[in-house]
């Protein structure tokens, strides 16, 4: 991946860099698990990733499942020092041997509203096609929650659907259709 000068200017602007051996957090658009986003030609690349190859060139093809992993273990560090190689095993392995793959789901889940009963009776009504707005209303969510059980991002074990995680989207639909509040016509455009 050749990079324009441009975009490594861009991706300067948004970095505090500390001393060389701490955290340097991004401090632009960061997904919902915290991992930074930098925009180059209307496609989202995760900062650290970006950062990785900045410093050491372009990550390897092969094996096919290999990311760019984070030794100290925060989402929106950019720093080089801090970051390798490795499959997603490897990233899972890492994660578990810290003590952070016990995350908590469902009714666990902090700040959670729903429970497993109604998020059941919810996945039945959108079976039977009802609106996202009506479910939202009977059940006091947001529009977005409800598509995202409707997707399986969120309530995944319910169903046993076995999403990617913290993958980022991109809103794709009528102009303006977020703010509107016509989620029901919006559809994820993943990159």
């Amino acid at each position: 991946m050749a990079i324009a000068e441009p975009a490594i200017n861009r991706f300067w602007k948004k970095v505090k860099i500390s001393n060389e051996n701490e955290c340097w957090p991004w401090l632009g658009r960061l997904d919902n698990c915290r991992y930074g986003i930098l925009d180059i030609d209307g496609k989202g690349i995760k900062a650290h990733r970006f950062s990785y190859i900045v410093h050491y060139g372009n990550v390897p093809i092969n094996p096919p499942d290999l990311c760019v992993c984070h030794s100290c273990d925060n989402p929106s560090c950019v720093n080089p020092k801090h970051l390798w190689i490795g499959t997603r095993t490897d990233n899972m392995q890492d994660k578990m041997k810290k003590g952070r793959g016990n995350h908590l789901r469902g009714i666990n889940a902090s700040k959670v509203i729903l429970n497993e009963n109604q998020v059941i009776e919810i996945k039945e009504k959108l079976k039977l096609d009802m609106k996202i707005s009506e479910l939202s209303k009977i059940y006091g969510v947001s529009r977005i929650a409800i598509w995202h059980i409707k997707k399986g991002h969120n309530w995944k074990h319910i169903d046993g659907k076995n999403n990617k995680e913290c993958e980022e989207i991109n809103w794709v639909g009528e102009p303006g259709a977020a703010s509107s509040g016509k989620v029901d016509e919006l559809t994820p455009n993943h990159p």
